[in-house]
């Protein structure tokens, strides 16, 4: 995802689903969750509109919007880089 250009909030919210996805199956953080995590902790008004998506799209596919709102909130806060 990096490259200079800003990410749409579509694009995050695919990428907090992924990061999600290799959570639930026990998998460890990858790079894209490192670049992901630090970009939301630092930006978060783009944080809160990734989770709009992500949230629009649980809710229409009967996903659990309250472990995911935890993990788009808590996750990156816990995984986010402090300077």
């Amino acid at each position: 995802m990096a490259g200079g250009v800003a990410p749409t909030p579509s694009a995050l919210a695919l990428a907090l689903a992924r990061a999600y996805a290799r959570l639930c199956r026990g998998w460890g953080p990858d790079a894209e969750w490192e670049w992901l995590a630090d970009y939301l902790g630092c930006h978060e008004e783009m944080r809160d509109a990734a989770w709009d998506c992500w949230r629009t799209e649980l809710e229409l596919t009967g996903g659990d919007v309250g472990l995911a709102g935890g993990f788009c909130y808590y996750g990156v806060e816990d995984a986010c880089p402090v300077e």
